[in-house]
């Protein structure tokens, strides 16, 4: 059980919002009465109608749950969601499980629905917790990403779950795929959780004179700081990466893949140790002839990465260890965290990284990078492609030219959001949610913040100029992976942020913090994409909301996997 947090704060504001009678009810109600050990928050297949949180009772009697409010909400308690639970009791010592059922009966491990009450759970970070009246009796925060098609649990086996131990993050993990309750799903709902199993309790590796137990790294305990997915030699043998240690930790059994889903674990008998606060590079041939003259890598692997926008994720057995995104790559140039962004989340943000300024070879050839070591600060400016020089202020380095000049800004009226899908059909709210902007004017993108009414934000920043013709159309979604998102266009750039699918808004702010056009809505549609009537192309036409209608099934208005919109191109006539 958390102590006080900005999510149970927040929810205080809804007390007064809530039915009478609620004294009685929560008489007696403290905090541990109930414990959360169980989230299904990437099943296979569409989230919507597959999601569920199981809760145990501790007590020696039976606890009613009638009008206790289950709610979700982000880590920083915004996008609160909540569920007054109408009916149902835990037996004591007991399991319950609540599920996101929106059709048809509950399937056998549902004990009750609360609809689309909580729309979808974060996969990869989020609160769930439980309350009566203003007294919260659990809840849970996660960090790391799901595993697809495996529950997160608390960790059983001889250990009694209690709201204590499930703050913990690493007591939790993904619950093994043996542990199948609908294939492919995997969990255990309703039913005692398993003890996690420890990497290091079998696996060992050879350090000195003999054995030891392998230390694996958990959540957070792993950073991707730099990542080069372009050198100016050969992808197979010059790309690599580099990590930096939060922990004592080894690499042995470390899996990494890609945005396609690829994977590669690291395999060594000999312990790969990582000391906290060092450096470790990881590469794709040790060769130095062949890898552009690198230092010698921890550990080499074989998974390739796209020159295009691209993530990385690393694990270690079913823990999350670290989850970066990040844009198309510079020939030659590694992308480099900043070294004042060195938190887990930064990965997260693509703009928290930039195109490093320095190169590794004191004799001033080579690539641009610092495999191995702390990187140089982003301040200050981006690197030239010709001389490593910096672009200072208002310039950026043009792709044709290679020069430095200034950033054209956009102006009030250059911008205008035309389109959003917040409730994607064909795919999950988290792979396939998008928004469209129509560029009324020749400008470049460089600083521009996108953000929504959570306030998370998204700055486009390059070395190079981020060109956009008039007349274009841009689509920023969640994810650029055409066989993940449904199958939208070239993707502009991704964002971190998810759209809700009734109440939100999306906004565009310049360098200067100045609005350049913003879009509230209350309803979506799902499957369809609202979108600005045809020929209307101004900042204030998307303030009418007879300028606005869902995207009609009409010829051509269904776009790669089935959903309706029109997704980088001009809409269509409102019916």
């Amino acid at each position: 059980m958390h102590p006080l947090t900005l999510t149970t704060m927040t929810l205080l504001l809804f007390q007064a919002c809530e039915a009478s009678g609620l004294g009685e009810v929560c008489a007696g109600r403290a905090a541990g009465d109930l414990v959360i050990t169980e989230l299904m928050l990437d099943p296979e297949g569409p989230d919507t109608g597959q999601e569920w949180v199981e809760l145990y009772n501790p007590r020696a009697l039976a606890l009613e749950l009638r009008e206790l409010t289950l709610y979700t909400s982000n880590l920083d308690g915004a996008k609160l969601a909540t569920h007054v639970i109408k009916a149902g009791a835990v037996a004591a010592h007991g399991f319950f499980v609540l599920g996101d059922v929106r059709a048809n009966a509950n399937p056998a491990w549902v004990d009750y629905s609360y609809g689309s009450d909580l729309g979808a759970l974060g996969n990869s970070r989020g609160v769930v917790g439980i309350r009566c009246g203003a007294t919260v009796l659990d809840e849970v925060r996660w960090t790391s990403p799901a595993l697809p098609g495996r529950s997160r649990m608390l960790g059983g086996g001889t250990t009694a779950p209690d709201a204590v131990r499930n703050d913990d993050e690493g007591a939790w993990c993904d619950t093994p795929l043996a542990l199948s309750f609908f294939a492919p799903n995997s969990g255990t709902p309703g039913k005692p959780n398993p003890a996690c199993l420890s990497v290091a309790a079998g696996p060992a590796c050879l350090e000195g004179a003999g054995p030891r137990a392998i230390v694996p790294p958990g959540a957070g305990d792993l950073l991707v700081t730099e990542v080069m997915t372009s050198p100016s030699g050969t992808d197979s043998t010059g790309e690599w990466l580099e990590v930096l240690a939060r922990a004592d930790v080894d690499l042995n059994g470390l899996t990494m893949s890609n945005g396609s889903g690829a994977t590669d674990t690291i395999e060594s008998p000999t312990c790969l140790r990582v000391p906290r606060g060092t450096y470790a590079l990881l590469a794709r041939s040790a060769d130095s002839f062949l890898n552009g003259g690198l230092p010698a890598p921890l550990a080499v692997y074989s998974l390739s990465l796209s020159n295009a926008n691209e993530r990385v994720v690393l694990r270690h057995g079913d823990a999350g260890v670290d989850d970066v995104v990040l844009l198309p790559g510079a020939s030659g140039i590694a992308w480099q965290l900043d070294p004042a962004r060195l938190e887990p989340a930064s990965g997260d943000d693509p703009s928290r990284f930039c195109k490093a300024p320095r190169r590794w070879h004191l004799d001033g050839g080579g690539d641009l990078g610092s495999p191995g070591a702390a990187n140089p600060s982003c301040d200050g400016g981006v690197p030239t492609p010709v001389d490593a020089g910096w672009a200072h202020g208002g310039d950026c380095i043009d792709p044709l030219s290679h020069r430095a000049r200034p950033v054209r800004r956009p102006t009030l009226g250059d911008l205008v959001i035309t389109e959003w899908m917040p409730n994607p059909s064909a795919v999950p709210d988290a792979l396939g949610e998008y928004f469209e902007i129509r560029v009324n004017g020749d400008v470049d993108l460089n600083d521009l913040v996108l953000g929504d009414a959570s306030n998370e934000t998204r700055t486009l920043r390059s070395s190079e100029c981020l060109s956009a013709d008039a007349g274009s159309y841009l689509v920023f979604a969640a994810t650029a992976d055409a066989g993940a998102n449904g199958g939208l266009p070239r993707v502009a750039g991704v964002v971190p942020f998810s759209l809700g699918n009734t109440t939100d808004s999306i906004w565009i702010r310049g360098v200067d913090g100045g609005l350049l056009d913003a879009v509230s809505y209350t309803t979506s549609a799902p499957g369809q994409s609202t979108q600005l009537r045809a020929g209307l192309a101004q900042p204030a036409d998307n303030d009418v909301a007879s300028n606005l209608c869902f995207t009609p099934d009409t010829g051509g208005t269904r776009y790669g996997a089935g959903d309706l919109g029109t997704p980088g191109r001009a809409n269509v006539a409102c019916p």
